[in-house]
């Protein structure tokens, strides 16, 4: 009966453990999916982080309406592939008036969608340009 219980025990956590990690997993992704998708302007820059790769760092201009629970503070970084990482710095930082990100928030969470110039995603505004000839 005793070794019964210890492999009880091993399933059980083991199943408990997937379980977390598909949670975590997967809520960032409901949230993206289903959330109220709000847009905010921001004050970009880029920052490199050994363990994180290439994000670009960002401030909020704006806060979300009164009946959202959250605040633009806790959302200060996009992360993007390394690839584009010193374009986009670039291309926001020339186009920070038609620059935006995008967040969408589920309940009390939220997650950054999208990095934005002149309405199109940071990576095919890149890719756009840089087969124009206009980025190095």
């Amino acid at each position: 009966m005793n070794k019964r219980w210890k492999l009880f025990a091993i399933i059980v956590v083991v199943i408990a453990t997937f379980g977390f990690i598909g949670y975590s997993l997967t809520s960032n992704s409901f949230i993206a999916r289903y959330g109220t998708e709000y847009t905010f302007d921001v004050r970009p820059i880029d920052p490199y982080d050994a363990f994180r790769g290439r994000y670009v760092v960002f401030s909020i201009i704006g806060e979300f309406p009164e009946d959202v629970n959250l605040k633009t503070s806790y959302f200060d970084r996009y992360y993007i592939d390394e690839k584009y990482a010193l374009a986009a710095e670039q291309l926001v930082q020339r186009n920070r008036a038609n620059a935006y990100v995008t967040i969408r928030v589920l309940g009390d969470r939220g997650v950054v969608t999208g990095l934005f110039v002149d309405g199109k995603a940071i990576e095919d505004y890149i890719i756009e340009h840089q087969q124009g000839g206009i980025l190095n």
